[in-house]
């Protein structure tokens, strides 16, 4: 009897073992921006043919789209979403350097006025890529055309999902064209990737379950941006310039990268509900308030070769899929359809990124068509999310404007880490702790060992000032 137990478990675990590894007859995503994309990038190794529904026509080209209105404005992915797309592309650095992207140090080439303070200077190493979203998505695009199993239906939206009877799995999507034609996909998958306007909530309730509860942190933040031509007798030693908004009191940052073509976008930003400029007199005008006029300088005898685009950020979103407990199979949710973040922290990308990565993983242990898979995706994602999450959030709940329901514990985190911002001006060790916890590369318990404890206790013993007086790098290598 004990022989035929073992037999019939042993012969159970192979069957789940080939049922997860069986490719899946068809998947669908809906949304083709980065989550999107980076999603189909993750189902192509685990189903026969992957579709990306996208509304826009315009993909794969190396400019701003409708979809993407924030296309226009400067964006940062992050060291963690580097690596990821590294993985997922081999070669996707040096291809997006080809395409006209900057390799930059994070702590040499890029010069950053936050908290009051010039971060400190130095070669630590870490390097980043700067680049336009539009270029981004671009590359991205070419390496997804390589993979035969994965096709684009464009100009379609997604309308409802198709179902079984008992509305226990998603079974597909019913998408309807520009021309008003509808068309039903169905598919073993369906991924929404639609943004923040996702209709998975609105969805779920129609099938008979609960919409997931929401989060949300207001914010009021708008940025208008335009790209300058560099000036030929520009010859300061930076990269790229950040001058962030300080809280209680200034809550207008600026900031300039150099993209490709070697051409400067410049970022103006307002929390609080800030007026934000819409023509050139202000543009210039919102860049000389600043706490320190090197914004200002930089872009005030530069030649503008955009109209100024003014883009609008109410709320922080995060939306508790993880939560529920009842989903139906079939349907995940990734993206901003999960959880948007407060774009100056640049987080987005690179969450979207971690998150096509956990379900990379999911589908090499487990099968979509078994049940609980949405809800295990939901799971580990929300439990990826909570850095980024509270690291973005924390700081925002320093304006005193902000509404949203703030965790007991930020006041403790804002004291601590005002002292870990202030020692990143003078201490290279303390810097490249904290710029690898906000590039997403080390868990934030970097920043509570104890050399760094050890640091913060000394400052506050000490109280000394440790603002940096100058933009000028500094000789120093900690790599």
């Amino acid at each position: 009897m004990r022989v035929f137990i073992l037999c019939v478990l042993s012969q159970h675990k192979v069957i789940n073992m080939s049922t997860s590894q069986q490719k899946l007859s068809h998947a669908v995503v809906i949304g083709g921006s980065m989550a999107g994309l980076l999603a189909a990038r993750a189902l192509a190794d685990y189903a026969a043919r992957v579709t990306i529904i996208e509304r826009d026509t315009q993909l794969g080209e190396a400019q701003p789209r409708k979809g993407v209105p924030q296309g226009h404005h400067i964006h940062a992915l992050l060291k963690s979403g580097e690596q990821i797309l590294n993985t997922f592309f081999p070669g996707f650095t040096a291809a997006l350097i080809a395409n006209g992207a900057r390799q930059i140090d994070f702590a040499q080439d890029a010069v950053w006025f936050h908290h009051g303070g010039w971060k400190l200077r130095y070669t630590s190493g870490l390097h980043l890529v700067g680049q336009s979203r539009p270029l981004l998505e671009s590359t991205v695009t070419q390496f997804l055309h390589k993979y035969p199993n994965i096709t684009w239906k464009t100009g379609w939206a997604a309308q409802e999902p198709l179902t079984n009877p008992q509305n226990t799995r998603v079974t597909g999507v019913r998408i309807q064209h520009d021309d008003g034609t509808s068309e039903d996909m169905h598919a073993a998958l369906v991924v929404d990737a639609s943004g923040r306007g996702s209709k998975t909530p609105r969805w779920l309730e129609s099938m008979g379950y609960a919409a997931p509860q929401e989060t949300t942190v207001k914010i009021d933040l708008a940025y208008a941006s335009r790209v300058y031509e560099i000036p030929a007798d520009f010859h300061h030693r930076w990269v790229s310039l950040l001058v962030n908004a300080k809280a209680p009191d200034h809550l207008r940052g600026g900031y300039i990268f150099t993209n490709e073509n070697n051409r400067w976008m410049v970022t103006l930003a307002g929390y609080s509900g800030t007026s934000m400029p819409d023509d050139d007199a202000s543009f210039l005008e919102f860049a000389r308030s600043l706490q320190v006029p090197d914004v200002y300088e930089a872009i005030k005898n530069a030649k503008p070769l955009t109209d100024i685009k003014v883009f609008r950020y109410p709320n922080e979103q995060r939306r508790h899929y993880e939560g529920l407990n009842r989903f139906p199979d079939g349907l995940i949710v990734i993206g901003d359809a999960f959880c948007s973040f407060d774009p100056v922290f640049g987080q987005g990308m690179t969450s979207s990124a971690n998150q096509a990565r956990i379900l990379h993983k999911l589908l090499a242990r487990m099968s979509p068509m078994e049940l609980g898979f949405s809800q295990r995706f939901h799971k580990q994602v929300a439990g990826f999310l909570f850095v980024p999450w509270m690291m973005a959030t924390s700081e925002d709940f320093r304006f005193p404007k902000t509404q949203g329901k703030m965790p007991f514990y930020y006041p403790i985190m804002h004291a601590y880490t005002a002292q870990i911002f202030k020692l990143s001006m003078t201490d290279p060790q303390v810097h490249l702790a904290f710029a690898r916890v906000m590039n997403l590369i080390a868990p934030p318990t970097l920043l509570f060992s104890p050399l760094i404890v050890l640091k913060v206790i000394r400052s506050l013993l000490t109280r000394r000032e440790t603002f940096a007086p100058t933009i000028e790098p500094r000789t120093l290598s900690v790599v």
